[in-house]
């Protein structure tokens, strides 16, 4: 039976309804917005999110703003260094492409504490707007909103971020742009991944969606934008700047066995140099997160980077089967994009555990979808797959060092400490992937430029 119509109004508007907190129009590309305000549960949810995130976010990690080592310090003392006339590189620890010396100039002539605490703040802006753009790509709503301060609260590695002064909330800002933007402007949208790589080199995955939708001018864009943001700093420090012109110690790219390293290529390298039981762990163990001390066999760092790269490989494989067997339509676009996310971070040489923050995207899409779907039991494993994933630093390998120091004195916990974070990574690929071919090509068809 057809359901009357109001006379008098226009045949688009005939058609659109009302599903959950949207206004959908059924023939129409994109939801218009027709939220309609917090419940209350939902507003007690929200406010015990935002009242935990800020009691350890900001009151916690403020505290320890005043003193320790912090990754931090490296971009500042590069920045310090650019203004004096001299290489960012002559930094012994800056390993990192000489756009992020020019980022931090801003603040360099700041005493190190405020720039410390001015970078702590900003860190802080970047999430809020990480948050704002991530639930605006979800279309807004009740169940987007819960799902967001949930994860941006419970994630176990935000205040880790913020006090080591990490430049990962930059590049959750910079890819959940690329994720607003990709309604209406791919390029500009690549573009944003290539201003992330040229910050941290890893990114430049994410391009592969574009090239597996076919949306070359995209892809174009984006490796324009990261080439262009890595060679023109470069090429300043090279042409008017005396050296070094490059890291001091480059090849620590190609992997730490270091235990906070969580990626198949830094477990391929413990187990090539596995710890004796009860003995001490190995030096490189121990000292894999210094540049500087690291002596990694050239043996072994083949190895590393070959497992990483025929994982990467294998993962955009499958996610391309998925795109093939069901053309993503545009609410499954983000889909892909934490998939290859979570691919980069399992496959990267270097993935420090604090570098999970960049999952909490695509950990909010399979929140807010299984809300949505009332899967309460998959909600319970996705969130066991969020403690292991984030957490496993602070309650696994923190206690396990405070008991048996650097030690092997027992193997089951420190193998299981050092590689649950990948598991959960690899676990979060495996349930995107999953999503993605949960959706067929009713959400839309495949756009290409």
């Amino acid at each position: 039976m057809a359901m009357p119509v109001r006379p008098g109004l226009p045949a688009a508007k005939r058609r659109q309804h009302v599903v959950g907190d949207f206004v959908v129009d059924p023939h129409g590309e994109r939801p218009r917005k027709g939220w309609r305000g917090l419940d209350p549960a939902s507003a007690v949810a929200v406010t015990a999110c935002v009242s935990f995130y800020l009691w350890r976010n900001v009151i916690l990690a403020a505290a320890h703003l005043r003193g320790g080592a912090s990754d931090f310090t490296n971009y500042y003392l590069a920045a310090r260094a650019v203004l004096a006339g001299r290489s960012p590189f002559s930094v012994p620890n800056f390993d990192y492409p000489a756009l992020m010396a020019f980022l931090v100039m801003p603040i360099a002539g700041l005493s190190e504490p405020a720039a410390r605490v001015t970078w702590f703040v900003f860190g802080h802006l970047c999430l809020l707007a990480a948050a704002g753009l991530v639930w605006r790509r979800l279309g807004g709503g009740t169940t987007a909103l819960v799902a967001i301060a949930a994860v941006w609260t419970f994630g176990g590695t935000v205040a880790e971020n913020l006090v080591l002064g990490q430049v990962n909330p930059l590049l959750l800002v910079l890819l959940a742009g690329s994720w607003a933007a990709a309604w209406h402007a791919r390029p500009r949208a690549a573009t944003l991944i290539g201003g992330a790589a040229a910050v941290k080199l890893w990114p430049i995955v994410l391009l592969a969606k574009e090239a597996l939708l076919g949306r070359w001018r995209a892809v174009t864009a984006g490796v324009i934008a990261a080439a262009a943001l890595i060679t023109l700093p470069w090429a300043f420090v090279a042409g008017l700047l005396p050296a070094p012109h490059a890291p001091l110690h480059a090849s620590y790219w190609m992997g730490t066995p270091a235990p906070l390293n969580d990626s198949i290529p830094a477990v391929v390298l413990r187990l090539l140099e596995p710890p004796a039981r009860g003995r001490p762990l190995p030096d490189n163990w121990v000292v894999g997160n210094d540049p500087g001390r690291l002596q990694l066999p050239a043996s072994h760092a083949v190895a590393g980077v070959a497992s990483g790269t025929v994982a990467l490989v294998v993962g955009i494989l499958l996610i391309g089967r998925c795109v093939r067997r069901q053309a993503p339509g545009r609410d499954d676009e983000p889909v892909v994009s934490a998939a290859l996310v979570a691919l980069a971070l399992a496959s990267a040489p270097i993935a420090w555990y604090h570098y999970q923050l960049l999952n909490f995207p695509g950990i909010a899409i399979l929140v807010a979808r299984w809300m949505g779907r009332r899967r309460f039991a998959a909600l319970a494993l996705l969130a066991c797959m969020v403690v292991a994933g984030t957490w496993a630093s602070s309650f696994l390998l923190a206690p396990y060092v405070a008991r048996y120091g650097w030690t092997a004195a027992n193997p089951a916990w420190l193998w299981f400490a050092t590689s649950v974070t990948l598991v959960a990574d690899l676990a979060l690929f495996a349930a995107l992937l999953r999503e993605l071919g949960a959706w067929g090509p009713a959400h839309g068809t495949v756009s290409r430029d």
